[in-house]
């Protein structure tokens, strides 16, 4: 078995008032644009959002941009939505910060469980990927930079709609045995970021 690499972006421009739920006429207008311009030939075959259906529409205009993926799986894993989203609306707004670094000076412990969560909905998901296949993740600003953070150690700057980031993951039967990330998945390394203009 062999290393995955998963792609994790962020959703596109949100809607406003009641659509605030789903992304923008302009967001799917972008989203399709960074899928034509930057992912295009990654083939992605997995793709897994959260239960917001605007992470949903990202990945649908992102795989229509790139137009050359086949899509053998979609996964929505729950995990990978706050479930007390309350608690990390105090955290930000009493912080008065979005930015990792900061959250983790001013609630450690919180973005620690937290990040512990989101990795073990990432590796419930990851469960169903078979060796070969290209994984993208769709998700939300700061629960990308946490789960990074968790799985890796690295602490990345807050990502704008559409960009991402690449993370290796070794199999538990390749992965140092010192490795803190037990389960499916053994050790993780953060490959590249994706930043945007």
């Amino acid at each position: 078995m062999g290393d995955i690499y998963i792609e994790f972006r962020r959703h596109s421009l949100k809607g406003e008032g009641a659509f605030g739920d789903m992304i923008s006429p302009a967001g799917m207008v972008y989203a399709r644009k960074i899928g034509a311009e930057h992912m295009r030939s990654k083939g992605f075959n997995v793709v897994v959002t959260t239960p917001m259906i605007r992470t949903a529409q990202t990945a649908a205009a992102f795989c229509e941009g790139a137009g050359d993926w086949m899509i053998r799986r979609d996964i929505i894993a729950k995990e990978l939505w706050p479930a007390n989203i309350d608690r990390w609306v105090e955290v930000c707004e009493g912080g008065k910060s979005r930015k990792l670094e900061d959250l983790l000076v001013a609630n450690h412990r919180f973005i620690e469980e937290e990040a512990r969560v989101f990795e073990a909905g990432l590796c419930e998901a990851l469960k169903q990927v078979r060796d070969g296949e290209n994984v993208l993740v769709v998700a939300h600003s700061p629960i990308i930079e946490t789960l990074v953070y968790g799985l890796t150690g690295d602490v990345i700057k807050p990502l704008k709609e559409c960009e991402g980031v690449l993370v290796a993951c070794v199999r538990v039967e390749e992965a140092p045995a010192e490795s803190r990330h037990p389960g499916i998945y053994g050790a993780f390394k953060l490959e590249a970021e994706f930043r945007l203009p």
